[in-house]
């Protein structure tokens, strides 16, 4: 890549103290072949970012998630403790559902 930043210099150069149609063409290939050679090394860039935040990235994301769901979870578990107390749920023994209806009837 450095060559052809040289040779891209030279050509410049020398079309600059006398423009010819050869030079030209020569500075418009150089200049094609230093942009497929970016390129190619950009998309392989690009890859290896993508494949580390899919590797790595993803990992990070799971703490604030796996907080959320213990959250979610302790809130469950908090308003199932709520309905036991008042013989709502599912171990409210006695005094279940058909109990609490009974005593409003």
């Amino acid at each position: 890549m450095n060559r052809l930043v040289r040779e891209i210099l030279q050509v410049d150069r020398r079309y600059s103290e006398a423009p010819e149609a050869g030079l030209l063409k020569e500075w418009q290939k150089l200049q094609m072949e230093l942009g497929l050679i970016s390129a190619g090394k950009a998309v392989g860039q690009l890859r290896k970012a993508r494949a580390a935040i899919y590797e790595y990235g993803e990992k990070a994301s799971r703490m604030p998630a796996h907080q959320f769901r213990k959250r979610e979870a302790a809130r469950e578990i908090g308003s199932e403790g709520q309905k036991r107390q008042h013989g709502l749920g599912p171990s409210g023994g006695e005094r279940g559902v058909q109990g609490v209806l009974q005593s409003v009837v």
